[in-house]
């Protein structure tokens, strides 16, 4: 039980990912309210304080999808591993459940 706890924690990393994710909501959020508050980097005029904002979202969201990205090739390669033990186990002529 503890190993399969294990393998899903290795193959899923959850706490990783959630710890990402917040990194990214408080990034997203510090850079919501440096642009309200035209404190920081978004000094500058209107125009030059948007680019920046919307250079540093894009920036965001691009690292947001790398996270889902691995979740998805994670659950792929989970799926992919599981049908490969129900095959193997079949082929030996265990039952499979």
């Amino acid at each position: 039980m503890v190993a399969i706890a294990g393998g899903i924690t290795q193959i899923f990393r959850p706490g990783h990912r959630a710890t990402e994710r917040a990194a990214l909501a408080a990034q997203l959020r510090e850079e919501g309210w440096a642009f309200a508050n035209r404190s920081g980097s978004y000094r500058d005029d209107d125009e030059a304080a948007f680019e920046l904002l919307d250079q540093r979202i894009s920036e965001i969201h691009r690292r947001a999808s790398q996270i889902a990205a691995y979740d998805d090739t994670a659950l792929h390669a989970a799926q992919r591993d599981a049908s490969r033990a129900k095959r193997t186990s079949a082929q030996r002529g265990h039952p499979v459940r």
